[in-house]
C-alpha cells in the first residue's frame, strides 16, 4: 500500500479499527507495519505471522528491509495479529515478535511510535501499564469500525464463483480429450489460432468466461514451470514480455521469424535474467493492473470446475497474480491449497518459501509519478 493517508486516531481502538482499511484486507495471523511521514501514512506492510519462534528473525529482517525502502518514512506502528489468547507474560512469542522489530526498526533510524497485539480475546499496546492482563475489549475496535463506513464494505474476501456441473463435465471432458488425443491437429481442430500461448492468454483476459476447450488448455499449460511462468509475467507486463518468457521454449517463435525472434532477445538482453528478475519482482515497473485482475477473474473461475488433481499448477498462477497487487494472504492462500494437493509441487514449494519470507515486489515502492517516468511519460 503506498496511498497517503492522514491518521488522526485518538485511541489505539481507533486506529486499530481503521487498520484493516489501510491494509486493503482482513487482518488475521499477520505482522503490520505502518510507516509514517509525521501524521501521515505513507506506508503498510502486511506479513504472515510464522507459525514457529524460530522464524522470527528472518521475518523481521524483511520487514525492516521494506521499511527501509519507504522514502521519507520516519515513524512505524507495529501490529500483531493473532489468533491464540491475549499474551499474559512478557516472554510470550507476541511481544517477543513485537519487542525484536522495534529494536531492529529502532537500530534502522525510525521512531516507534506503538506497538498492539489483538487477540482472540482482547487487544492492547505493548507500551501501556494499564492494558488488563486478558487485553482491552474487542468491542472497542467493532464499534470504532461501525462508525467507518468504508470498512462496512471490504469484504474478507471476494466470494468465489460458483460451480456449475454441467460447465465442470465439459471441461473435465477437454481434460481427458487432451490427454488422450492432444495432437496438434486435435487442438487446431478445437482453439484455432489460440493453441499459440500468447494468443491464448490474450482471448482469456479480454473473454474470463472461458470455453472448455480453452480452460483445458490453460490448465495444460499451467502444468508446465516454463509456461506458467510466462503465462504470469505476459498477464502482467503484457504480449512482449510473455513472448521473451517463451523463447527458451523448444519450437516455440514469438514471430515466426528467425530475425525478429533474435532483435527480440536483444532487445531484452538475450538473458534469462530478465525474465527472472521480472518474476521476482526485482523491477520497479508495475503491472498493469486491470490485466492482473482480469487475470485473476479468469483463473478463479477456472479453478472451481477444474478436477483437484489438475489445479496446483492453476493455483500458483493465481497466487503470483495476487501478490503482484500486495495481496499475500490470498497469495498464501491458493499456494496452501496447490500444496494439499501435491505437497511435493516444486513450484508452489518455492513460492510459498520465497513469499513467505516476506519478500515483496520492487513495483510496490513506486510512487505513481515516478511510474509514469518508468513507463516514458504515459
Amino acid at each position: 500500500m503506498t496511498k497517503q493517508i492522514t491518521v488522526r486516531a485518538v485511541g489505539g481502538h481507533e486506529f486499530l479499527a481503521l487498520l484493516p482499511q489501510l491494509a486493503g484486507t482482513s487482518l488475521r495471523r499477520s505482522l503490520v507495519c505502518v510507516a509514517f511521514r509525521g501524521s501521515t501514512v505513507i506506508g503498510v506492510l502486511r506479513h504472515d505471522l510464522p507459525r514457529r519462534m524460530a522464524d522470527h528473525p528472518v521475518l523481521v529482517a524483511a520487514v525492516v528491509g521494506a521499511v527501509c525502502r519507504i522514502e521519507q518514512a520516519e515513524g512505524v506502528i507495529v501490529t500483531v495479529y493473532t489468533d491464540r489468547e491475549y499474551p499474559r507474560s512478557a516472554a510470550a512469542a507476541e511481544r517477543r515478535l513485537i519487542e525484536r522489530a522495534s529494536a531492529r526498526l529502532e537500530d534502522a533510524g525510525f521512531e516507534v511510535r506503538d506497538g498492539f497485539i489483538v487477540a482472540s480475546t482482547g487487544w492492547g499496546s505493548v507500551v501501556d501499564p494499564t492494558v488488563p492482563v486478558r487485553g482491552r475489549e474487542l468491542e472497542l475496535i467493532d464499534a470504532a469500525a461501525a462508525e467507518l463506513p468504508v470498512l462496512a464494505e471490504l469484504a474478507e474476501e471476494p466470494p468465489p464463483p460458483s460451480s456449475d456441473r454441467a460447465r465442470a463435465a465439459r471441461l473435465r471432458r477437454r481434460l481427458v480429450a487432451l490427454r488422450e488425443h492432444g495432437s496438434i491437429e486435435w487442438l487446431q481442430r478445437e482453439l484455432g489460432g489460440q493453441i499459440d500461448p500468447i494468443e491464448l492468454v490474450e482471448r482469456v483476459l479480454l473473454e474470463p468466461a472461458a470455453t472448455a476447450a480453452q480452460g483445458a488448455w490453460f490448465a495444460e499449460l499451467s502444468a508446465s514451470a516454463v509456461f506458467r511462468d510466462a503465462i504470469v509475467l505476459q498477464i502482467a507486463f503484457g504480449t512482449s514480455v510473455g513472448e521473451i518468457a517463451l523463447q527458451g521454449v523448444a519450437g516455440f517463435s514469438p514471430t515466426g521469424d528467425d530475425a525478429a525472434d533474435a532483435s527480440l532477445r536483444d532487445a531484452s538482453g538475450g538473458s534469462e535474467e530478465f525474465v527472472t528478475e521480472l518474476y521476482l519482482g526485482r523491477t520497479r515497473l508495475r503491472p498493469e493492473t486491470k490485466r492482473v485482475e482480469a487475470g485473476i477473474e479468469f483463473v478463479e473461475r477456472l479453478l472451481v470446475d477444474l478436477p483437484r488433481s489438475y489445479r496446483p499448477g492453476v493455483h500458483c498462477v493465481a497466487g503470483w497474480l495476487h501478490w503482484a497487487l500486495g495481496r499475500g494472504s490470498r497469495a498464501g492462500s491458493h499456494l496452501d491449497r496447490a500444496l494439499e494437493i501435491d505437497p511435493d509441487h516444486a513450484m508452489a514449494r518455492l513460492l510459498d518459501t520465497y513469499l513467505g519470507s516476506g519478500a515483496l515486489p520492487e513495483w510496490a515502492f513506486v510512487r505513481q509519478d515516478e511510474r509514469r517516468e518508468l513507463l516514458g511519460g504515459r
